[in-house]
């Protein structure tokens, strides 16, 4: 799974995707839960990264089938993301308010959770998307705080770079460039 990582950072979809596919055999065969659940997480990305999306919603779904409470938040808030992509706002609502929820869960054991603060973010920057347009300034405003929270635990290039990645992926589908002001929060800007 770390190699799939590693090439994700380097943008190398395609390996990606293979490493991917090798922890997923691996960690079926003696039934880890927790590489089940990052093994498919990561592979749903690399898809997204390499705009197949349908790949990339097939594993992402695949990976919510392993309940891992540390990265649920981070599955749903990716799932949320790719079901906007492919414009069906209803399953990308319900994934996104579940991320948030799963959020405040882990927010509750450790506020210094950046990374789920980061993913607290990237759902309330896709609620900001799928809900009505009274509700745009609020999630604005809270993904905003999420991230800002997120920046001032942790600015490492590369986390910052892993973020805006998949916020980029999520902006996609911001055709009015409400989220202009979110991803200079993310980056820490």
């Amino acid at each position: 799974e770390s190699l799939g990582r590693v090439h994700i950072d380097q943008e190398n979809w395609q390996l990606a995707i293979a490493r991917f596919n090798e922890a997923i055999q691996i960690a079926d065969e003696i039934g880890k839960t927790q590489d089940q659940n990052e093994a498919r997480q990561g592979l749903a990305l690399a898809h997204l990264y390499s705009d197949d999306l349908s790949s990339a919603l097939q594993a992402v779904k695949d990976a919510a089938q392993y309940d891992l409470p540390q990265n649920n938040h981070n599955v749903l808030a990716l799932l949320g993301a790719i079901a906007l992509r492919q414009a069906d706002r209803p399953a990308a609502l319900e994934a996104f308010a579940a991320a948030v929820q799963h959020t405040e869960h882990m927010l509750a054991h450790s506020a210094q959770n950046y990374e789920a603060l980061d993913a607290k973010g990237l759902a309330w920057s896709g609620l900001a998307l799928c809900e009505g347009p009274q509700h745009v300034a609020a999630a604005i405003a809270a993904a905003i705080a999420a991230f800002r929270a997120a920046r001032a635990l942790n600015q490492d290039a590369g986390i910052v770079k892993g973020v805006l990645r998949l916020f980029d992926e999520l902006a996609k589908a911001d055709k009015k460039g409400v989220l202009k002001e979110v991803r200079a929060a993310a980056a820490g800007e």
